[in-house]
C-alpha cells in the first residue's frame, strides 16, 4: 500500500497508468478520496484579523501494489533537463527577490555593487581603447544602421526606411 497526494483531476485509471508506465508498477488497486480543508484566516501583516477563506481540497489516492515500490536512482547526467539553464534562471530569481527587498527595506545598493550591463562593458572597452590610442577616431567613419541623418523637413517615419549608409550632408556622394 501506498498513498500519493495527486490532483484534482486525477482519476483512477489515469493514476494507474501513471504508475505502471514511468514507475513499471504493477497496481492491483486504487482507493481515492478528497481531503476537505480547514477553513483559516488570512494573515495581513502583523494585524491579528481578516477575511476566512477555505484552501482547496487534496486529492489522495491509495494504490495497492503488488510489490514494494523502490524509488529509481538519481541520474547522474542532468543535461536532457537542461539543469545549467534552470540553475542559472534560479539565481537570477533570488537576486531579483533580493533587490526587491532591498527596495522594500530602503536600502538601495551602491554602485560598486551594481552589475553593469553587456552594453556599458563594451562601451567601456571602446571609450579605453580610443582614450589609450590602440585605436584611433575618424570623424567620417560609419556609424552603422541606427544612426541615420535626418534632413530638415524630412518625417522621421521616412528616415527609417531609408538606406544604410545616408551621405553626409554637403558632402559629395561616392558613386
Amino acid at each position: 500500500m501506498a498513498t500519493f497526494n495527486v490532483p484534482l483531476s486525477f482519476n483512477k485509471l489515469d493514476f494507474r497508468d501513471y504508475l505502471w508506465n514511468v514507475y513499471n508498477v504493477e497496481v492491483r488497486s486504487v482507493r481515492s478520496f478528497v481531503n476537505q480543508m480547514r477553513p483559516r484566516q488570512r494573515q495581513y501583516g502583523n494585524s491579528q484579523g481578516g477575511k476566512w477563506y477555505r484552501p482547496r481540497s487534496q486529492k489522495m489516492m491509495i494504490a495497492d501494489l503488488a510489490r514494494p515500490f523502490v524509488w529509481p536512482e538519481a541520474p547522474d547526467d542532468l543535461s536532457p533537463w537542461d539543469k545549467l539553464m534552470f540553475d542559472s534562471v534560479e539565481a537570477e530569481h533570488r537576486k531579483g527577490i533580493e533587490a526587491q527587498q532591498a527596495r522594500v527595506r530602503g536600502t538601495p545598493r551602491l554602485r560598486d555593487e551594481m552589475e553593469g550591463s553587456a552594453e556599458r562593458r563594451k562601451l567601456r572597452n571602446e571609450a579605453e581603447r580610443l582614450l589609450t590610442g590602440r585605436r584611433k577616431w575618424r570623424s567620417g567613419q560609419s556609424l552603422g544602421s541606427a544612426w541615420v541623418e535626418v534632413e530638415e523637413g524630412e518625417d522621421v517615419e521616412n528616415v527609417e526606411a531609408a538606406p544604410e549608409a545616408a551621405p553626409a550632408p554637403g558632402g559629395d556622394a561616392k558613386t
